[in-house]
């Protein structure tokens, strides 16, 4: 086989490839029971797009002879509980008649909202039933999973927490401290000197109890929530959940969608224009790029809401720009005389650091953001690391082979690779 065959054969095999790419991002593999593959869904079905994009539901609140302040301040911690739990683009409005939130689509959203919008008053019981401590005295909370596998909350109180403990460990030494949310019992932990400090772990979910540690992580979810939004300042009754559109629009979701589609095609036509065919190895690499990021981002559960959106979109700059910086040396190599193929490899090594300062330093610090912050943040630096770590891979394996199978299409003309 010829040096010209083989660069066809390869060019069709990645161009095979993007399109069945193509292809499953846009319609999936719907061969049951593989289709129930994570990865094998549809891009429209397996990004979690966010209430922006996406759209999701709605669910209404009353509450009897509650004040326009009270609304407000219920509306708040509703806002806190739902940012908490991670939709960072939900939202909570109060009016005359109650409190609305929005919340991107899950399986059950009347569940989602029975939760949210309970009360959350948390009282640490004595073994006489007396409340010696609320959750307004807990200063920071921490879900930690044991070597049992269930949960439990590491819970600090503040000074007067710390003294009621302190007393009930001197006087009921041996018994029984209870944690009871909206007067249901929920945990207890036997009172020593430890709790003098402070501070101890109340376990949740036992197996003598039938519990599953399923079951304990969402207990334990469930009351670290309360604990850190607090208790509603008025009880709430839920009324209706119904299905909502995009907070942007459809219409707006779907001209940026079409802006999207028209900037990479752009990106590649100018590619194509300066650098000829190695353009046209660069916008194959771009495009197998982009539906690489879009379903890492999926299986990774990052949430493609605006923040991440946004992350996405840099990411994708910077994967424009390191194949520009590789076919940039490639010209260079080219000029200084170089063949097709050695320019190829002269410019990997030469641009091989620029490329990775340009991709691997975003990567590494937005890997450190997303590991410690939360909320948009979070959402920001998740697809911005996916991003920049596949725009890395992409330019310096996707785009450098398939640049050598171009040359073998081009030959030793040096106007097939440069204006």
């Amino acid at each position: 086989m010829t040096s010209k065959k083989k660069g066809i054969v390869k060019i069709s095999i990645a161009a095979v490839v993007i399109v069945l790419a193509a292809l499953l991002a846009l319609f999936g593999l719907k061969v049951p029971p593989i289709s129930r593959v994570y990865g094998l869904k549809s891009l429209d079905r397996a990004l979690d797009t966010g209430l922006a994009f996406g759209g999701g539901y709605a669910a209404s609140y009353t509450a009897a002879d509650a004040s326009a302040e009270q609304l407000a301040a219920a509306a708040d911690v509703l806002a806190a509980r739902l940012g908490i739990v991670g939709f960072e683009d939900a939202r909570a409005l109060a009016d005359e008649s109650g409190v609305r939130i929005e919340f991107p689509s899950v399986s059950n959203p009347t569940s989602l909202a029975e939760a949210i919008g309970q009360t959350g008053h948390a009282e640490f019981r004595d073994p006489t039933g007396s409340a010696i401590a609320t959750g307004a005295n807990v200063a920071s909370v921490a879900v930690e999973q044991l070597e049992s596998g269930y949960f439990a909350l590491n819970l600090e109180f503040d000074a007067a927490g710390r003294e009621a403990l302190a007393a009930a460990a001197e006087a009921y030494a041996g018994q029984t401290l209870s944690l009871y949310v909206d007067d249901q019992s929920v945990s207890s932990v036997t009172i020593s000197d430890d709790l003098a400090d402070g501070s101890f772990a109340l376990s949740l979910g036992s197996s003598a109890n039938g519990d599953t540690a399923e079951s304990s992580l969402d207990q334990a979810t469930g009351l670290y929530v309360f604990l850190q939004s607090g208790e509603l300042p008025v009880a709430l009754e839920l009324g209706e959940t119904v299905q909502v559109g995009p907070s942007l629009g459809a219409g707006v979701v779907r001209g940026l969608g079409i802006a999207a589609a028209v900037v990479m095609l752009l990106a590649i036509a100018e590619m194509v224009v300066r650098f000829r065919l190695p353009g046209a190895a660069a916008g194959m690499s771009l495009s197998l790029y982009l539906l690489i990021a879009l379903y890492a981002a999926a299986i990774g559960g990052a949430r493609m809401a605006v923040a991440g959106a946004l992350g996405m979109l840099v990411s994708f700059v910077l994967a424009i720009e390191s194949n520009e910086l590789l076919l940039k040396r490639f010209c260079v190599e080219m000029t200084a005389g170089r063949t097709p193929h050695n320019a190829v490899r002269f410019a990997g090594k030469t641009a091989s650091r620029k490329v990775l300062m340009l991709d691997g330093i975003p990567f590494i610090v937005a890997l450190i953001v997303a590991l410690a912050a939360r909320g948009v943040v979070r959402s920001f630096a998740v697809t911005l690391a996916i991003g920049s770590l596949t725009a890395l891979i992409a330019a310096m394996w996707f785009t450098r082979s398939l640049v050598d199978a171009f040359c073998e299409l081009g030959g030793e003309r040096r106007s097939a690779y440069m204006r």
